[in-house]
Parts: C-alpha cells; sequence; structure tokens
C-alpha cells in the first residue's frame, strides 16, 4: 500500500455520504483495449471504510472515523505502445525500471481488493469509472488465471454508466440492481453525449492533476461516486436509512438491491 496524500473536501464527502459498506474503487492503466491479448501496466485501488467505532490495532485513522487505504503498482511489461505511454505520461525505460512481474502484482491486487480463493462474507462495494464495460473484464481475466472468487455479497457501482443514465434521465427499475442500470445506460449508444472522467471531474471542480495515470483515476472517480451518492440521497426525513449507498432509495419497505 502506498500513502496519499487527499486533497481538500475529499473527507468531508465521505463524512456526509456515511458509506456503511467498504468501497474499493479501482482502475488499471493498460496496453490495449483486449483482455485476453493485452494487460495491465499500472493497477490502483482505494480501499475506503466508514465508521464511528473504534478502529483495531494497526489501522490508520483519519478524522476519527474514517479509513482510508491505497493499491498502487506499476506492471513490467515490453513494447507498450508510444500511445499508451504518452496518454499516461511515463517512458518505456521508466516502466522497465519500476515494473513488477504481472501476476504478482494481480495476486497482490485481488487480495487488496477481498477477492480470495475462497468467497469471503463481506458486504463491498467495487466502484470504477466505465468499469463494466473495460477495467471488471481485465479483473475477471486475472480471477480466472489465479482461481480468486468475488465475496459473496458484493456489487458494483459505475460512474460513468450513472452519469450516463442520468443524462439520459433513465429511470432505475426498482427489480434491477445497479450494476444493471449502469450497464444499460453504458450500452445505449447516443450520439454526442461524452462522459470521460476528466470532463465529468472539471463539471464538478475536481482536479484532473495526473490523469491517465491509475492511482489519479482512481482518486477522481472515488470523488465523482461521493457526489453521486450524495446528489440521491432521500429527501424524506421519515423513511429510515438503509445500509451502503442504497439509502438513496424513496421507499422504507423497498428491497435493497
Amino acid at each position: 500500500m502506498t500513502e496519499k496524500k487527499l486533497p481538500e473536501g475529499f473527507l468531508e464527502d465521505i463524512r456526509a455520504l456515511k458509506p456503511t459498506f467498504p468501497l474499493i474503487i479501482l482502475d488499471f492503466e493498460t496496453n490495449g483495449l483486449s483482455p485476453r491479448m493485452h494487460q495491465p501496466i499500472q493497477a490502483s485501488a482505494m480501499k475506503i471504510k466508514y465508521t464511528p467505532e473504534l478502529f483495531e490495532d494497526g489501522k490508520v485513522a483519519i478524522e476519527e472515523s474514517i479509513i482510508v487505504e491505497h493499491f498502487a503498482e506499476w506492471i513490467s511489461c515490453p513494447n507498450v505502445p508510444q500511445f499508451n505511454l504518452d496518454l499516461i505520461g511515463i517512458t518505456q525505460e521508466f516502466l522497465d525500471q519500476n515494473g513488477k512481474p504481472l501476476l504478482e502484482v494481480m495476486d497482490r491486487f485481488l487480495s487488496f481488493c477481498g477477492i480470495w480463493k475462497v468467497a469471503q462474507i463481506l458486504p463491498v462495494w467495487y466502484i470504477g469509472h466505465n468499469a463494466l464495460k473495460f477495467d471488471r473484464e481485465f479483473l475477471h481475466n486475472y480471477m480466472d488465471r489465479l482461481g480468486r472468487t468475488y465475496p459473496l455479497n458484493h456489487k458494483w457501482w459505475d460512474t460513468a454508466g450513472h452519469y450516463k443514465a442520468t443524462a439520459l434521465k433513465m429511470i432505475k427499475d426498482p427489480e434491477h440492481t445497479y450494476e444493471q442500470y449502469h450497464i444499460t445506460a453504458l450500452n445505449r449508444r447516443v450520439k454526442d453525449l461524452k462522459f470521460k472522467l476528466t470532463m465529468i471531474c472539471e463539471q464538478e471542480g475536481i482536479s484532473t492533476d495526473n490523469a491517465h495515470t491509475a492511482d489519479a483515476d482512481v482518486l477522481m472517480t472515488a470523488w465523482i461516486f461521493m457526489r453521486q451518492g450524495l446528489a440521491m440521497k432521500p429527501v424524506k426525513k421519515e423513511c429510515e436509512q438503509v445500509p451502503g449507498i442504497e439509502q438513496v432509495t424513496t421507499k422504507c419497505d423497498e428491497p435493497i438491491k
């Protein structure tokens, strides 16, 4: 894990959202678009836990009620296309010197994300930007190769899918999960509707410094997710909030999806 200074206002948004499920925001930078033909060259994730209770020994407490942990590693890969190197802002020489063996990094990455050989009973949200169409495909490839499986009670939230669904004024079917809602939006082809991560961040006044590196993209995605969650919190005070981001539901008797 690596330490990273969090920007002003980030912790305040976590505290306002009060997520009761651990949040794992993830992102890959790759040398191409195909999970079968290409590979990650950087893997990054941020784990956010919010609790008003005391922490166990060894945990780092931030602002008394928030734990934020980071994972960010470069992965060795020869002959990365120059376009990809330029987009990320690195050189092949840098990657040769700093990259670590692929399967070793992915083994650590999956463990950090709570994806073990035996399914854990752990409620967790996996969050990414266009992850349902891209990052998750790479994730599944290495889960298969390393014999890993998701926690039993996991959910996905795609910030790109949610942005697109909101722009299209799509109504979420109460019988569908947010994963289904977001993938439906992502699969819709709409001319001139852009949902790039940096564009949404600029609209929200979120810093885009070092964009297109996985660790910076994870931070931007985390902040967009919290803004989306805060925008959907219920206005009915008499409605009891339910765990995690599902507190956005408007009916107290609506099932958690």
